[in-house]
């Protein structure tokens, strides 16, 4: 619960897909942050905290997307929590310019970016 209080969750409701070993769904987003997404699903059957996912948002109206490789560490009703552990470079600045545009605060915005890269240091990501 820690890096919950690192890292400001953005409201970004948007269409995702989120895909487990050989299965794909169609989620839906409810927030994003620079460590990790909330997402509404119905593929919970299959799902355990610990799996390994990768989850594509969809960003309507442009040509890119946020591809964000993690684990399962949240599920609850219909929800499921992931935090991400890898994303390349693209999905990295697309996802910066969401959380900056949102936040609307420079000193906040690279507060988190040190946070997120102190983490990645300190596990190895």
């Amino acid at each position: 619960m820690d890096d919950q209080r690192k890292f400001t969750r953005i409201t970004f409701a948007a269409k995702a897909s989120l895909i487990c070993a050989d299965e794909r769904w169609k989620v839906e987003l409810i927030d994003i942050s620079l460590h990790g997404v909330l997402i509404q699903c119905v593929c919970l059957e299959t799902l355990m905290t610990g799996s390994a996912v990768t989850v594509l948002v969809d960003l309507a109206g442009e040509e890119n997307s946020i591809e964000m490789h993690g684990k399962v560490t949240y599920i609850h009703a219909d929800h499921v929590g992931v935090v991400c552990e890898h994303m390349d470079v693209d999905s990295i600045s697309e996802l910066r310019r969401i959380v900056e545009l949102n936040l609307g605060d420079d000193k906040l915005l690279q507060r988190e970016i040190s946070a997120l890269v102190d983490s990645s240091a300190t596990t190895g990501v």
